[in-house]
């Protein structure tokens, strides 16, 4: 796990100045070593920080080179099948001079060319340099665990592991992208491919690209995609748990591989019990971690984790986060990439920096949502589905319109009335919903920034639609990677901590979306049905399935706090900005301390103007 950055000019030296600046902003991700590599002409430069795992002598660490000094890599993340491809390239000849993945990957180019990508199954990013093809072969994880960000135009392509990576450079104007900041309004997170900062993009997950070093020409695809479901679900379910069941034992497995000690991040809840009980069998002594809010019993989890421990037999520790006041979370605002509307990006911060301290890597459950159907909102869609059967689709849609245009934002029933036909959940993050099109209407007051990134919907196309196998692609393909994944990476490289999502092993992801039909995944009263199942036989009698409180904080109840309320009133009603209203937002804040829902919505702002302020962006 590391972070680099880079910048491959087509008209000029690079500027050495920039490039170290880059490195040191995104020290965190790597702390153990920093290097540096330059080519000839000084055109192109790369910068690399190591957070040793896999192979921790001199030799593994990075940019590498092949044996000729054509190849360069900076790579982030972990090749988890590495030991099989090194195997495997040893038999067609190859020489290795680490034990390391980021070899693996530069021999493996060297034997498969792009095709290479098809081969590896981990959490990665890199840039690999071919100096024989004047190329930059660019490549990123199918999920979108690593990120990746650069800046191109006519002179120059900048990149590196996070944006604050890219705005150390000069030639990237600090200005916001209107479309990106409308869709973060609405979402709660940024597109696929766009930023927040104007002429800074994405690399979206599953994506490689190809840049020509000599005429700057770009070229990007999709070199994978969830695979279709079965036509015939296959009828003999005992195989097919016995199948799930081998093939998370397998991911566990292969995720344990590590030069430095292992934890696993164990919240009490379904996923990571499943983890726990895998890795159990894999090693003799298991590590595992639960944060506690001492103050707040309801998001305790010390007493489900507890049990998952005991029964198998892991060396436990309970680590109590103290009590947040504003200027921790202040202060912790400052230190994030690029926001995303997301307040248990506090807790996956407090942890990580607990866990730190006992240990480099940590195992967690993200990704079993998305693939077994674990969203609260899946139920949500199938109530609308059946609501849609007896009343007229105009109607209820007529409804959620007139909802939106005259109820306050927060106010109780808004949300559910907005959301009475199916459709209304298509193209948008649906697990935390923030700004709608009329609240953002009155919440940005520059036309400029009144921006859409939808295509109106055909509403034919959708009457024969299967609505849970469309929310949970579209949640892979969106909340996960935007969201659930930028705040686990952010939050935990920022203790320079490696965390690892063994259900995103590729073979678990297909099973899920190639096997389990929306039958197996959520009905009106249940959720995970299928994983459930082949948990029964694993976990606990005991075992509560149905609670699931997750790294959460006490948001609602700070926010009624005095300390809270001026500090988020002193960032918000910021009279420098003339872009956010001022009025909306006081309303806001009032109406939160009459009970209205709005301090997920409140904390998304204050995240974004403490970003912006902190790194000097600007509305334009």
């Amino acid at each position: 796990m590391c972070g680099f950055s880079g910048e491959i000019s087509f008209r000029r030296e690079v500027n050495r100045k920039s490039l170290e600046l880059s490195s040191d902003v995104i020290r965190h991700r790597g702390p153990d070593n920093k290097g540096y590599w330059f080519s000839e002409n000084n055109r192109i430069g790369f910068a690399h920080r190591r957070l040793s795992i896999i192979d921790l002598s001199l030799a593994a660490h990075q940019p590498m080179l092949d044996e000729a000094n054509k190849l360069v890599i900076v790579f982030n993340g972990e090749i988890y099948n590495y030991k099989e491809l090194r195997s495997k390239l040893i038999s067609k000849g190859y020489q290795f001079e680490t034990s390391s993945d980021t070899e693996v990957i530069l021999k493996s180019y060297q034997e498969w060319g792009y095709q290479c990508i098809s081969y590896l199954e981990g959490m990665f990013s890199f840039v690999l340099l071919d100096q024989n093809e004047s190329i930059a072969f660019i490549a990123r994880d199918r999920a979108g665990e690593k990120p990746f960000y650069f800046f191109h135009n006519k002179d120059t392509f900048i990149f590196s592991s996070e944006l604050k990576g890219v705005l150390a450079f000069d030639q990237v104007s600090r200005v916001i992208d209107a479309t990106s900041f409308t869709y973060l309004l609405k979402n709660g997170f940024t597109p696929a491919d766009k930023s927040l900062v104007k002429g800074v993009s994405k690399l979206p997950p599953a994506h490689a690209a190809k840049l020509n070093i000599v005429s700057g020409e770009l070229s990007t695809w999709q070199y994978w995609n969830l695979p279709h479901l079965q036509s015939v679900v296959p009828e003999n379910e005992q195989e097919l748990q016995l199948e799930l069941t081998n093939l998370m034992q397998q991911a566990v497995s292969k995720q344990l591989i590590a030069d430095v000690p292992i934890g696993i991040l164990l919240s009490g809840g379904l996923d990571s019990s499943l983890i726990t009980a895998f890795a159990a069998k894999e090693v003799s002594s298991v590590k595992t971690f639960t944060v506690t809010f001492p103050s707040h019993s309801g998001y305790n989890e010390a007493k489900e984790a507890s049990l998952i421990a005991q029964h198998f037999g892991t060396h436990h520790t309970e680590l109590a986060a103290d009590q947040l006041k504003f200027q921790d979370v202040l202060s912790i605002a400052q230190q994030l990439d690029e926001p995303i509307f997301d307040s248990s990006i506090i807790p996956t911060y407090l942890v990580s920096s607990l866990i730190s301290r006992y240990c480099k890597v940590a195992l967690g459950g993200d990704g079993g949502d998305e693939l077994f159907g674990g969203y609260g909102h899946y139920q949500d869609i199938l109530r609308a589905q059946n609501r849609a059967k007896s009343i007229p689709s105009f109607l209820l849609r007529s409804m959620g319109s007139l909802a939106a245009k005259s109820l306050p934002l927060g106010k109780p029933g808004r949300n559910f009335l907005q959301h009475l036909y199916p459709d209304s959940w298509i193209g948008q993050q649906a697990v935390a919903r923030f700004f709608d099109t009329a609240a953002i209407g009155q919440l940005i007051t520059e036309n400029a920034f009144l921006q859409t990134d939808q295509q109106p919907i055909d509403f034919a196309t959708f009457e024969n639609i299967d609505w849970i196998q469309l929310a949970t692609r579209n949640d892979f393909y969106n909340y996960l990677p935007a969201d659930i994944l930028t705040k686990i990476d952010r939050a935990s490289m920022l203790h320079s901590l490696e965390m690892r999502a063994p259900f995103l092993d590729p073979a678990l992801i297909e099973f899920a979306f190639t096997n389990l039909d929306s039958a197996n995944k959520v009905s009106l009263n249940d959720k995970k049905i299928f994983l459930k199942k082949v948990a029964a036989s694993i976990l606990p009698p005991t075992f509560n399935y149905y609670r699931k409180q997750g790294f959460s904080i006490p948001l609602a109840s700070w926010m009624n706090e005095a300390s809270w309320v001026t500090g988020f009133s002193e960032v918000l009603l910021n009279r420098d900005q003339k872009i956010l209203n001022q009025n909306f937002l006081q309303k806001m804040i009032a109406n939160q301390q009459k009970g209205y829902s709005n301090s997920e919505r409140l904390f998304g702002l204050f995240l974004f103007e403490v970003w912006r302020t902190h790194h000097n962006i600007q509305y334009a």
